[in-house]
């Protein structure tokens, strides 16, 4: 797989996500938006309601889950948890180091009933 595939599948994701959320259809999206030419990703989710929210979890839990795995490559949490930028701005950040999936699901949902306001997008656009 090539670095110009890997670009176009992630624009391919983002377009059809916008097209998703313009047919009122609520969607998660997994974006690395960190990386320089995934920045302009954000242009296009920008004029919708969309929130930038890190999922984080301790590496030694997440390299844990990886041994046991069978449909991952073996390092990729050690190699991923070193190339990302944690300075990222993020609308909310989730923790599953301890907390299950479905706790986690409560608290966004909780947290969206609060009705936010995203800030990420614009402000990266801003900057």
């Amino acid at each position: 797989m090539s670095i110009d595939w890997d670009r176009r599948l992630r624009r391919g994701c983002v377009l059809a996500a916008r097209g998703f959320l313009e047919a009122e259809l609520n969607v998660i999206l997994e974006q690395y938006l960190w990386e320089p030419w995934a920045r302009k990703m954000a242009e296009v989710l920008s004029p919708l309601l969309v929130f930038v929210i890190r999922l984080q979890c301790e590496l030694e839990t997440l390299e844990k889950r990886e041994a046991r795995r069978s449909d991952i490559f073996k390092g990729t949490a050690r190699d991923q948890s070193q190339r990302w930028n944690w300075n990222f701005p993020h609308d909310l950040i989730l923790d599953s180091t301890s907390e299950a999936p479905a706790t986690l699901a409560t608290r966004l949902a909780d947290w969206l009933s609060g009705h936010p306001s995203p800030t990420v997008l614009r402000r990266m656009l801003q900057s």
